[in-house]
């Protein structure tokens, strides 16, 4: 099917629910439990199954943060929030976390691939190439609720959705009024966002701007970024609504890059000198439609599409021994169109209360990639060199194309008992042609999966007091190896024949994983307010799991490994002047073929613990502290060296004031010395380590205005 074919199917889908059948009805929900329950369990999502469900009867892990929850992002942004949420790790590769990167259930791209799939109000923001999400496109000001999903989610998202699913909700329909937010801290860090809501000719409007600079936490770590967004409500209506949005971000950011042991111990602020011209400057433009039509009284219709332009440069370098680093810089422009249209189907009326959910998805992008030399050498070559770029080294143009069908029926034999089966089939074709430094033949690949899921929960307890439900699911699901681990040209200096190796490889399949999760959830009543606890037992059996091999300096499919882990989590609510979380979590992910068959996969932290306290001080003022403790991490894929356990406190105190609230933030608040993550020495000397350390002691302050 060609770009021009698909785009105009696209936009057909979505046509056609705005303007099919006059007999509508509202969007049919899922049945709702007879007993109010406790607030904490009757949290309507969406995500966790492409229809509104409240969380008490998920058939899986599910968490949702709410605007209040999210206050934690006007330090480093939206990803921060996730923290909060049982079974995910962030890693800060710039030490700020402005640069994040999620392990979810022993899951981690290292900053090559995603394993989580990243979605705003359904849509995709995953970057074509690589998976990678990109999370400074989505500034705080712009979103009301995330809701996360763990596990694997392929029966559903398909391709990549093995750690989980993470949706984020913007705040596109809030009330008419304006919001404003200005943050300072340290290192130079200057946070601003602005959103402005109201009605013209009933329609409903929404624009934003935001924006951030820092001068970095470490030298060669400043970075700019700015953001600009515009929605509209074109109909609205009991029967129909269509909806239309415009986002761009912009970026210019240096990075520091890795510090070698040695230096980390002298300096935790410097940057090896190895990547003083590490840096990306991208621009990304999308535009979205978003429409929905009720099908008579039992079913709805919605269709979503995303047209999306990036335009990047980016200059990186491969450290390859201690003592020499290649850098490339890289012209990337990647085009993409996709969407998706389902169907929900409920009718309450007969004897078998169920409901339906069907749909398809279509996408088409396509990419050109061009890269040039910068410098390779000691760092003595790094320290004389002044950064300008040869000659066009590799260049080349590509293209995905997938489409997928998917389908889930949920019925409930009684009211307490739901049970969901659900089916999803992907397919992904991928090519690549070469025209420098030779044109050759086109590489291609295509990849198919069929990922299955069932899944069952029980409410055991229904009182207006209390509530409790357990859940079992197994499924299959599946990570297809991204354009660039297939086909990227990137060359990488050997001091052997053939003297040069791309780390991609066209050879590779997707990995596959078989799943099985039990659960619960429980919620009481305390105090005016609401506790919520969850716990879940997971294990996935994966096959042809993809990872880079540093002997090889290649891409490669391992053979097998096993993630089993607990997942628990707290939360309390408006129980007085007391408010508060805390999560556990315990991951372990460890290679079952090879010579380190049993042992854990590196960098994937084994304990995780989090717990925050917010207290009312007062009328007007609040104080909260929240603490992060990571441990059990290995460097290496033989387990000989580890990663050092840290433990991270961060403080805020919030006082309202006429039209808003001021606020007073420390992010490491007793200094700790840590490093996220980190790498063995490439070049296998196994005397050698790169860490990227987190940054000291930060205060900030700022304001937030609303009207």
């Amino acid at each position: 099917m060609t770009m021009r074919r698909t785009t105009a199917l696209l936009w057909g889908v979505a046509a056609n629910a705005v303007l099919t059948g006059g007999a509508a009805a509202q969007q049919r929900e899922a049945p709702e439990p007879d007993s109010s329950g406790v607030a904490l369990l009757e949290e309507v999502v969406v995500t966790a199954d492409r229809a509104e469900t409240p969380i008490g009867t998920a058939v899986g892990a599910v968490t949702r943060l709410d605007a209040a929850e999210l206050d934690v992002t006007r330090f480093s942004g939206v990803a921060e929030a996730l923290r909060l949420v049982p079974g995910f790790t962030m890693v800060d590769r710039d030490g700020s976390g402005l640069d994040p990167q999620p392990i979810v259930r022993g899951f981690y791209g290292g900053g090559e691939a995603e394993y989580v799939v990243v979605l705003v109000d359904g849509k995709p923001l995953n970057a074509l190439q690589s998976g990678i999400m990109t999370w400074e496109l989505l500034p705080p000001s712009s979103i009301e609720a995330v809701e996360v999903v763990r596990g694997g989610s392929s029966s559903l998202y398909g391709d990549a959705a093995i750690g989980g699913v993470v949706n984020f909700i913007s705040a596109g329909r809030a009330a008419p009024g304006g919001h404003l937010r200005v943050l300072g801290a340290g290192n130079g860090l200057l946070r601003g966002g602005a959103r402005l809501t109201g009605r013209l000719g009933g329609r409903t409007w929404a624009v934003e701007a935001a924006g951030l600079r820092s001068d970095g936490f470490r030298d060669h770590g400043a970075r700019a970024v700015a953001n600009a967004g515009l929605q509209v409500d074109i109909v609205t209506g009991e029967r129909r609504t269509v909806s239309v949005s415009l986002r761009s971000t912009w970026r210019d950011l240096e990075q520091p890059g890795p510090l070698p042991a040695a230096d980390l111990a002298l300096d935790r602020s410097a940057s090896d000198v190895f990547y003083r011209f590490d840096g990306t400057d991208d621009r990304v433009h999308a535009l979205d439609l978003d429409a929905s039509t009720a099908l008579g009284d039992a079913a709805e219709l919605t269709a979503r599409v995303t047209t999306e332009a990036r335009r990047s440069t980016d200059a990186r370098t491969v450290a390859l021994a201690p003592d020499f680093a290649d850098t490339k810089e890289r012209e990337l422009a990647t085009d993409r169109i996709g969407g998706t249209a389902q169907v929900v189907w409920s009718a309450p009326g007969l004897p078998l209360r169920h409901r339906v959910v069907a749909g398809v998805e279509a996408s088409a992008g396509r990419l050109a990639s061009d890269y040039y030399p910068v410098v390779a050498g000691a760092r003595s070559d790094y320290a004389a060199s002044d950064g300008a770029r040869g000659a066009i080294d590799q260049n080349g143009e590509g293209s995905r194309r997938s489409g997928a069908g998917f389908a889930q029926v949920e019925v409930w034999p009684v009211s307490a008992l739901r049970i969901s089966l659900g089916v999803r089939y992907d397919r992904l074709s991928d090519r690549y042609d070469t025209r420098a430094p030779s044109p050759t033949d086109r590489l291609e690949a295509t990849h198919s999966a069929v990922s299955p899921k069932a899944g069952a929960s029980l409410r055991w307890l229904d009182t207006p007091e209390a509530v409790g439900s357990v859940y079992a699911t197994v499924g299959r699901s599946f990570k297809a190896p991204t354009p660039d681990q297939l086909f990227d040209q990137r060359t990488i200096p050997l001091p052997f024949p053939p003297f040069a190796a791309t780390t991609s490889n066209p050879a590779l399949v997707p990995q596959r994983g078989v799943s099985l999760e039990v659960g619960a959830y429980q919620g009481v009543a305390v105090g005016g307010g609401a506790a919520g606890g969850t716990v879940s037992v997971y294990q996935m059996d994966m096959r042809d799991e993809l990872d880079f091999d540093l002997t090889t300096l290649r891409y490669v499919n391992l053979g097998r490994s096993r993630h089993r882990g607990v997942e628990a989590g707290f939360r309390l609510r408006g129980a007085g002047p007391l408010s508060g979380y805390a999560t556990w979590t315990l991951q372990s992910a460890t290679s079952r073929a090879g010579g380190n068959a049993g042992r854990s996969l590196k960098a994937i932290p084994r304990h995780g613990w989090k717990g925050g306290l917010t207290a009312a001080l007062g009328p007007r003022v609040e104080a909260a502290v929240d603490l992060t403790r990571q441990s059990g991490a290995w460097l290496d894929d033989e387990n000989t060296m580890p990663l050092p356990a840290f433990t991270r406190a961060d403080a805020r105190v919030t006082v309202e004031v006429p039209g808003g609230r001021a606020f007073l933030e420390a992010r490491n608040l007793l200094d700790a010395h840590y490093s996220t993550t980190g790498f063995p020495d490439p070049s296998g000397s196994g005397t050698m380590s790169y860490y990227y350390p987190g940054a000291g002691r930060t205060l900030g302050a700022g304001i937030e205005l609303r009207r």
